[in-house]
Order: C-alpha cells, then sequence, then structure tokens
C-alpha cells in the first residue's frame, strides 16, 4: 500500500494528540494518588480512637487540640493510690507531669492497626521521671518495715534469746512501671505495692556474741572521796555467766524461734548498803571537841527551829577526806520542811522569816569544828553581828546560798552529835584519839576591830498617829571588821598561825514616828496613858532567803 506524505501526517496528528491526552491522564492520576496519600498522611486514620475519644481523621493540629482540652486534663486530675502493707500514698498525675504529646501520639497512631484492635490503642506517655521517682522513693522509705535483730532478755536466772526477723521494703522501679503502666491504659486503680524482705546479719542469734556481752565477774562495792571531798560509792555489781557449749546445743536455728538458756549468778561480797551502814555506824569513841552556845527560852519557834535543825544534824558521819556540807545535811528551812517564822537578818534588818535561828546551830557546828582542827572549806560571816558567839566566830548558812563546809583531815571517820536543852544548843565531834590530838586550836576571843562604820536612823511613817508619836522599833548597830586569830599549836608549839576576817554591815537604828495632824488641845482632863508595852528584841539571825538563813 502506498501511502503519501502527505496521508501520513493525516493520520500522525490524532495519534500524537491521544498519546499526549493519555500521557496527561497518567500524570494526572498519578499525581492525584500522590497528593491524596499525602493528604491521608497529614491525617489519622478513619477509626483512630484513644481511650474512648475519637481521633478519626484528625490532623496534627486537630489532635493537640482534643489531646490538651479533653484527654490531658482528665489525666491531670487523677490520683493513683500507692499502697504498701498498713501505709497509703497518694500520686497526683499533675504533679508527675503525666500528658500525651501530639507527636509522640500522631506517630504511634499512624503505624497502629486499629481495625484489627480498635480500643488497644495505648501509645507512650510523657511524664516526669525525677518526680515519679521521688514520690515512690519517699513512700519507699516512710513504709518500709526495718530488720528486727535478734533480742535477749534476762528474767530471773535464765536469759531469753530470740531470733530476729527480716524487714520489708518495695521495689522503686517496680512499682513505677506498674503506675505507667496503668495511666497509660487510662486505669486509676489502687496500686498494691509487692514487698521484698529485707535481712541483714543481725537476725541471726549470735551466742558468741551475747555470751560476750552478759557474762561478767562479780564486783564489789567501794567508795573514795572525790576531788571536792565528796563519798562517792560505786555500784556493786552480781557476776553472771552461761555454759556457751551448752547454749550453742539448745539454739538449734540461730535465724528462727526463742531459746531459754540458764545462767549462773554469782553475788557480790560487799555491798553499797553494807559500806554505807558501815560508814554511818563508824567507830567514834572519843569526844575530839564540843562547844555550846546560849539562847532565851521566850522565843517558842526559833528554839523550834534550833531543836529541829540539831535533830537532823546529830549523828552525821565524815569519813576520812569527805568535805562535810551543812547545807547537804539539814536541808531548806523552809516553811514546806516543816520550820517556822522566827527573826532573821534582810536587807531591811532584822524582820520575820522562816528558819531564824538555823545560823546557830550552823555557827556552834563551825566553832566545834574548826577547834577540832578541821579544815574549813566554806564559811560566809553574817550580814550583821550575832550576840550568841564573839566577834567572827560566827558562820551564816541560807537555803539555796551561804554554806558552811569543813573537810576532815584525820585518819578515820568522825561523828557530830547535836543536842539542845531549852536555852542551849551543843555541838560534839567525836572520832578516834590518835597523835593528831596534840594539837590544839584556839581564836582570840576579841577579834581586832580594823574598821568601823557607824549606823544611821531610819524613820518609818505612819499617818494614822499623830506627828508628836515616835518610837523605838529596834536599835542600830555600827557595821565593822573584825580580825580573829587562829592559832594552832602542837605539844605546846605553834605551829601555825592564820587570821580569819569578817566584814558586817551597819544596821540602821529604826524610828516609828505620827505624821498625821496634831491632836487638839483637851478642855478636860484626860486619863494619862499607859507606858508603851517594853520592847523585845530577839537574837540577832541571818535571812534565808536571799540573804543569811539565821
Amino acid at each position: 500500500m502506498n501511502f503519501s506524505i502527505e496521508s501520513i501526517k493525516k493520520h500522525k496528528v490524532p495519534v500524537i494528540i491521544t498519546g499526549i491526552v493519555i500521557v496527561l491522564l497518567i500524570v494526572g492520576i498519578i499525581t492525584g494518588v500522590v497528593l491524596y496519600k499525602q493528604h491521608l498522611d497529614k491525617i489519622l486514620p478513619t477509626n483512630a480512637s484513644l481511650h474512648g475519644i475519637s481521633l478519626s481523621k484528625l490532623n496534627h493540629e486537630e489532635l493537640e487540640d482534643v489531646l490538651q482540652n479533653e484527654i490531658n486534663p482528665k489525666l491531670e486530675e487523677q490520683k493513683i493510690q500507692l499502697t504498701f502493707q498498713d501505709k497509703t500514698a497518694e500520686i497526683s498525675l499533675k504533679d508527675c507531669g503525666f500528658s500525651y504529646q501530639a507527636d509522640q501520639v500522631f506517630a504511634e497512631a499512624k503505624e497502629y492497626d486499629f481495625k484489627e484492635n480498635p480500643d488497644g490503642f495505648t501509645p507512650d506517655i510523657h511524664y516526669n521521671d525525677e518526680t515519679l521517682t521521688q514520690l515512690i522513693t519517699e513512700f519507699k522509705d516512710s513504709s518500709a518495715v526495718a530488720v528486727t535483730p535478734y533480742s535477749y532478755e534476762r528474767k530471773g536466772n535464765q536469759l531469753v534469746v530470740r531470733a530476729g526477723a527480716a524487714g520489708s521494703s518495695i521495689e522503686v522501679e517496680k512499682e513505677k512501671e506498674k503506675i505507667i503502666t496503668q495511666v497509660k491504659q487510662f486505669v486509676f486503680d489502687p496500686v498494691v505495692a509487692e514487698g521484698i524482705a529485707v535481712t541483714d546479719d543481725t537476725i541471726a542469734i549470735n551466742l558468741d556474741q551475747i555470751h560476750q556481752e552478759v557474762c561478767k565477774e562479780a564486783k564489789d562495792a567501794t567508795s573514795n572521796v572525790n576531788s571536792s571531798g565528796k563519798m562517792i560509792y560505786n555500784q556493786e555489781e552480781e557476776g553472771v555467766s552461761f555454759n556457751l557449749d551448752t547454749a550453742k546445743q539448745i539454739v538449734t536455728d540461730p535465724s528462727s524461734g526463742e531459746y531459754t538458756i540458764d545462767l549462773t549468778i554469782t553475788a557480790p561480797k560487799v555491798t553499797v548498803e553494807q559500806l554505807k551502814q558501815q560508814h554511818d555506824n563508824a567507830a567514834c569513841p572519843d569526844l575530839l571537841q564540843s562547844y555550846t552556845t546560849n539562847f532565851t527560852a521566850t522565843d517558842k519557834n526559833r528554839n523550834f527551829n534550833i531543836a529541829k535543825a540539831a535533830a537532823t544534824l546529830n549523828g552525821a558521819v565524815v569519813a576520812p577526806g569527805e568535805v562535810f556540807s551543812f547545807n547537804g545535811r539539814v536541808g531548806y528551812t523552809d516553811k514546806a520542811h516543816g520550820y517556822k517564822p522566827a527573826g532573821v537578818y534582810t536587807p531591811n534588818g532584822l524582820e520575820d522569816g522562816y528558819g531564824g535561828g538555823v545560823c546557830q546551830v550552823s555557827t556552834t557546828t563551825y566553832v566545834a569544828a574548826v577547834l577540832a582542827n578541821m579544815d574549813i572549806t566554806r564559811r560566809s560571816n553574817h550580814s550583821y553581828t550575832v550576840g550568841y558567839v564573839p566577834l567572827g566566830w560566827d558562820a551564816a548558812v541560807s537555803d539555796g546560798g551561804q554554806d558552811f563546809c569543813f573537810k576532815n583531815t584525820r585518819d578515820q571517820s568522825i561523828k557530830i552529835v547535836a543536842t539542845t536543852t531549852n536555852t542551849s544548843i551543843t555541838v560534839s565531834i567525836y572520832g578516834t584519839k590518835s597523835d593528831k590530838d596534840n594539837y590544839k586550836v584556839e581564836m582570840t576571843k576579841n577579834g581586832k576591830i580594823t574598821s568601823t562604820t557607824p549606823f544611821g536612823t531610819k524613820y518609818k511613817d505612819r499617818a494614822d498617829m499623830p506627828s508628836t508619836y515616835q518610837k523605838t522599833i529596834s536599835n542600830g548597830k555600827n557595821g565593822c571588821t573584825v580580825e580573829v586569830t587562829k592559832t594552832v599549836t602542837y605539844n605546846g608549839a605553834v605551829v601555825s598561825t592564820s587570821v580569819i576576817k569578817s566584814t558586817y554591815k551597819p544596821m540602821d537604828k529604826v524610828i516609828e514616828r505620827g505624821t498625821g495632824a496634831t491632836e487638839p488641845a483637851q478642855t478636860t482632863p484626860t486619863p494619862t496613858p499607859s507606858a508603851p508595852p517594853a520592847e523585845s528584841t530577839p537574837p540577832p539571825e541571818t535571812s534565808s532567803t536571799p540573804q543569811d538563813v539565821q
């Protein structure tokens, strides 16, 4: 067949056009497919959902909106209870930062087969690992049960030994994974922690250690005088022992059970009570020194206080080297301890106060101790002079303040004996005579007055009395400084001399005076007023608190 050029050209054009159309159709189809695929890549599957909330065909932005406004808020309001034995803690999901992130959910949803399991989509969830770990760790620390070590106790002549017990705790990582798994499934039930046993080497009974701790030899009580001159008693201890080999046969399983082991008890030969009795009953057959002071029988309260303090003082035993304390022996002299009000020295002069008279007991004891050549370690003179001993011979005491103390310088114990009559107190010191009694102590009865401070006059105004009224309440007393010489001789030869210095304050003379209106002149005779009662001044004393006790 012959084709002309013209015919060929005539038929070629449609073919080309048809080809072009086909190509364009193919390109369009491919482009459409590509564009559709790109569209599908930007949206979630048709049946996508998360915890019952549809995510179908949502793009990334729409998904983020659903997460932030619907799903994450539900997470934030949830709390999961973590329990272990009897302890419970609440884990706030908001505090731990639990939330779904759009990028993660979108990526996982694109890979998930929603047709196969539409309700099983549990994408990874974001949380603050440090906070969650810390909360669970704190719960672990507060709820853990510590190991119970083995123990033992003595019951009479037996030793009861008990094995210890394991403790328990929880694993932080394991419980953390439980919580995360639940939250990912949108389940907020309580999480019951699984306990793990905690043990150490203190659970099993260690008989060797117990034997070392329990067994000891009997120890006798001892006594000694400390650096302050106080008698110190060291407690006795009984001996305790048990047969270790026998005990190991009894304790068949050191890691469990309770066992009883017989003890051997050895009593000490000397007890503290025996030492105290020996101390208190020390043989003191010889009178070493004695001193007596006098008082009037008229002041009943003061005399009562003197007798009471003397009775308490009586029988005190002072061991060699021990320091005797008057306050330590006699104790408080206030109302609560049975003492009565009597004249005492106060900053205002002589007034009534509880314990008035006790200072005469301490003073009498002081002089007896000086004459017995004891070492005087503490002594204070009164604020004002007293009349029952020579100047400078007194020793004041007060509750919680001034004290009189001396140290027994002899090689044997001494005993203080205090007795009273209606008008006197005598303090005697007994012991065992030795070469020390060749020493003799004397004090000058007329101490040297080195200075004098005149007393003043104090007025007490009384508005209820006329201006013509005036009455002396108490006479004044000069203050002074006195030096008493103490001389110690041995077989007549002077061994030492010393000066005991005392300083007394002046006591003002006290006068009452009226400050009321002068009585008008009488127009008719009036009876002559009777003379005021005679003034009575009790023996000078010292004040209990805060100044000298009498």
